[in-house]
């Protein structure tokens, strides 16, 4: 088919492929920096000439810099090492949770230079939290200019499931939202790329690009907390599914009988592996009559019941706390090795809340997977601790803006919004994307 008047697929073509090599070079910078030229040259296999043009291009858009001479190399001239510049521009990333919300600004080596987290137990409407999040998000843009003359974009992470293509939460049951637009509102009158998603989605991803997932090509990603979620990790993407809703782990079915489940269900794996699971077995225990420290550690009324306080219980050897600990652990060892079977990941990441009691979760989780787990399965996949803590959502918004970055180089801190919109903005949101 010939090109239309007007049309110019020769330029086209030429601008794509200069994106593609940016793109490559960005990317392997990030995976081996700090690197020289001639290791890019590689790598990529791309001419030396062409690599040198295009890094030099790279740190005239201040997108890489030099951080001296490989003092490994031996006599002669030294190769000068490349990495990704943290100056290059700035990131914020967001996380709504169930009674909290979390923002944070950071460089584009993903270090955290401001954060807000504050508890939103006592807004009652999804609109009052997203007001509240809008104005903190402000905070942190203003924050990021002060720094930066770049803004590269922004993302936040929800629990439930969210259409990540318009940025819709379209059912969080523990946050009891359904329909919430939130990427539309944060598009409308915003000037930057919005990436809204399911937070263990992002949280697989921090993993990934700054945890304990580096170095790995399948991954398989579980946070256990209010709820259980998870995500896929496959060669530095993410695993979505179809409809984009790929990871809604904890609802599977565990027990067809069991527990009435948030989303409507019963017997879904969250009924017993969740933060939830681990307080409604503590205070069934106490309430038949068993002796436990945590009726002193709560002063007496249990709607205070805490992970941390669990913990400090458990560690004290109270074995109403170590027992609890023990159920949740093999319920979701059971979960965990159903998951390992069907995807085959190299590594599983066990995160959320309750990665904080690993010592008192890992041996009956463990026991569990290696007892269900098919043949030759187990062998490949190890299991580890999320390295990121509370921090893993926030920090996988924050790889989701640079890997837009690494795809898209040549539009990085543009200031055009990407998705315009005719619509007029709220009140909220309307100068989020000014200075």
């Amino acid at each position: 088919m010939s090109a239309g008047p007007g049309s110019r697929p020769e330029s086209i073509n030429r601008t794509e492929m200069l994106r593609s090599n940016f793109s490559t070079i960005l990317h392997h910078i990030r995976e081996h920096g700090p690197t020289s030229r001639s290791a890019l040259a590689h790598m990529t296999g791309l001419n030396k000439a062409t690599i040198s043009r295009l890094v030099d291009k790279l740190i005239q858009m201040q997108l890489v810099h030099e951080i001296g001479e490989d003092r490994s190399e031996g006599r002669g001239r030294r190769a000068v090492l490349l990495e990704i510049n943290p100056a290059g521009g700035f990131t914020v990333s967001a996380e709504i949770g169930v009674g909290f919300i979390v923002v944070v600004c950071a460089d584009l080596s993903a270090q955290i230079l401001w954060r807000r987290q504050e508890d939103t137990r006592h807004l009652e409407s999804p609109e009052a939290v997203l007001e509240r999040l809008a104005q903190l998000i402000r905070k942190a843009t203003q924050f990021g200019f002060t720094r930066f003359s770049r803004f590269m974009g922004l993302a936040i992470g929800m629990p439930g499931v969210v259409d990540s293509a318009d940025g819709t939460l379209l059912f969080a049951p523990n946050l009891g939202w359904r329909g919430v637009p939130v990427g539309r509102l944060l598009r409308v009158g915003f000037q930057y790329p919005v990436f809204v998603d399911n937070e263990a989605n992002l949280a697989a991803l921090g993993e990934y690009y700054y945890g304990a997932a580096r170095g790995h090509e399948q991954i398989l990603y579980i946070s256990a907390g209010i709820g259980v979620g998870g995500g896929l990790v496959q060669e530095g993407h993410l695993v979505t599914g179809a409809s984009g809703f790929a990871g809604e782990f904890g609802h599977m079915t565990i027990d067809p009988k069991g527990r009435r489940c948030n989303c409507g269900n019963r017997g879904c794996w969250e009924t017993q592996a969740s933060q939830a699971a681990l307080f409604r077995r503590i205070r069934e225990e106490i309430s038949s009559g068993a002796p436990s420290l945590l009726v002193d550690l709560t002063q007496g009324n249990l709607d205070n019941l805490t992970v941390e306080l669990a913990i400090e219980a458990a560690e004290r050897g109270d074995p109403v706390a170590v027992e609890a600990f023990r159920q949740v652990g093999a319920a979701l060892g059971i979960g965990i090795a159903s998951l390992i079977n069907a995807f085959n990941p190299d590594l599983v990441v066990f995160g959320g809340s309750l990665s904080a009691a690993k010592s008192l979760i890992f041996p009956a989780l463990k026991h569990e997977v290696q007892e269900r787990v098919l043949p030759y399965l187990g062998d490949v996949a190890h299991l580890v601790c999320a390295e990121n803590g509370k921090d893993n959502c926030v920090l996988g918004g924050i790889a989701r803006v640079c890997q837009w970055v690494i795809r898209n180089p040549l539009r990085a801190g543009a200031e055009k919004a990407l998705d315009a919109t005719d619509e007029e903005p709220t009140s909220v949101w309307r100068d989020l994307g000014t200075r």
